[in-house]
C-alpha cells in the first residue's frame, strides 16, 4: 500500500465517522462538554469513546495522538483505536487485553475495557458492519513504517569531513 495515498481512502465510512468522533475529544470545553453529535451513531459511541481516550489522556497524555478534526490524515493512534474496537467486536479477548495493558496502567484497564466493549456493543446493536482487523493492522504497519526525510549531518574531525544520513521514523505503534 503506497504511503502517499490519502488516509481517508484507507478507511471505511464507519471508520471515518469513528475517527471524527474520537477527534471530538479535542473539542471539549473546560467542563468536558463536546459539541452536539451530528447523528445517532456518533451520539451513542461518543461518551464511551471519549471516556476511553480520556482515561488514557489522564494516564499518559503523550500517547493520545489525535489529529485535528479536518486533517485528512489519520494518526497511528487513531487507527490503533479502530483496531482495538474491531478486535473487541470480534471477541478477540487476548488481543484486547494486550492492547489495554499496553496503553493503560493496571488500575485503569477495567474502566478502559468497559468503555471499549460499550463501543463494540453499540456498533453491534445498530447493525454496523464489522471492520477488518487484518486491514487495520496492515494500515498501522504502513503508517508506522513511513520514513521521514533523511536528515544529514556533517562533522569535521581530524581534517576530514564525515556524513551521516538520518534513520527511519522512530514513532512506535502503541
Amino acid at each position: 500500500m503506497p504511503n502517499d495515498m490519502p488516509a481517508w481512502n484507507m478507511l471505511t465510512s464507519l471508520e471515518t465517522r469513528i475517527v471524527l468522533t474520537m477527534r471530538q475529544f479535542l473539542d471539549q470545553d473546560r467542563d468536558g462538554r463536546v459539541p452536539e453529535p451530528p447523528d445517532a451513531m456518533t451520539a451513542a459511541i461518543g461518551p464511551p469513546l471519549s471516556r476511553l481516550i480520556g482515561l488514557l489522556w489522564c494516564a499518559d497524555p503523550h500517547a493520545v495522538d489525535l489529529n485535528h478534526r479536518w486533517d485528512p490524515d489519520v494518526s497511528t493512534f487513531e487507527v490503533q483505536v479502530l483496531y482495538a474496537i474491531s478486535e473487541a467486536r470480534a471477541e478477540q479477548t487476548e488481543t484486547v487485553e494486550e492492547l489495554l495493558s499496553w496503553w493503560y496502567p493496571a488500575e485503569l484497564v477495567e474502566l478502559a475495557r468497559h468503555s471499549l466493549y460499550a463501543i463494540a456493543r453499540t456498533l453491534e446493536r445498530i447493525g454496523a458492519r464489522p471492520q477488518s482487523s487484518a486491514r487495520l493492522r496492515e494500515h498501522i504497519l504502513s503508517i508506522s513504517s513511513r520514513r521521514r526525510k533523511p536528515s544529514t549531518t556533517f562533522a569535521f574531525d581530524d581534517g576530514k569531513f564525515s556524513r551521516e544520513d538520518g534513520d527511519t521514523d522512530t514513532r512506535t505503534i502503541h
